[in-house]
């Protein structure tokens, strides 16, 4: 069992050069086993101790247990922590948090903020990206449902 090894380690060994990354992990681990409000309190715990990739990742896990549980206006708030405070994250954390919050925002049949949301990631990284094209494909599902036009800025 992954979560009783890591348990283990950071009470045996509290010492070790990356027992940093446990507490991180541990969450992981809780998230992907669906137990969602633990993974939430190990993260949003560990949170104020993290910088740059771990933050964004403690931060886009979080979003993804409450979106996991149906919280998807919660969820929101997190992916787009990830880059109000991604300064030091990695585009791919920021991309797939844009992603997963425009996700949220189809889920509360708000297709227009959802489609903003997937016109600035295009806009942010180009046409041929494959972030862009993915982007564009959401931007052209919306379009067959009927969704109403995007009016910029209404994120």
């Amino acid at each position: 069992d992954a979560m009783r090894v890591a348990r283990r380690i950071v009470d045996d060994f509290p010492g070790h050069p990356r027992i940093g990354e446990l507490p991180l992990e541990i969450g992981y681990i809780l998230k992907e086993t669906g137990q969602y409000a633990d993974a939430i309190a190990q993260l949003e715990k560990v949170l104020d101790e993290l910088v740059g990739n771990d933050a964004a990742e403690a931060r886009f896990y979080i979003g993804e247990c409450y979106q996991n549980t149906g919280r998807y206006r919660e969820a929101i708030q997190f992916f787009y922590s990830v880059s109000f405070h991604g300064n030091d994250a990695s585009a791919g954390w920021i991309n797939s948090a844009d992603f997963e919050r425009a996700a949220c925002h189809e889920e509360l049949d708000e297709a227009a903020t959802a489609r903003t949301i997937y016109e600035r990631i295009i806009q942010r990284e180009g046409n041929n990206s494959d972030y862009a094209k993915l982007a564009q494909r959401r931007i052209d599902q919306l379009n067959l449902t009927g969704a109403p036009p995007s009016p910029r800025g209404s994120e």
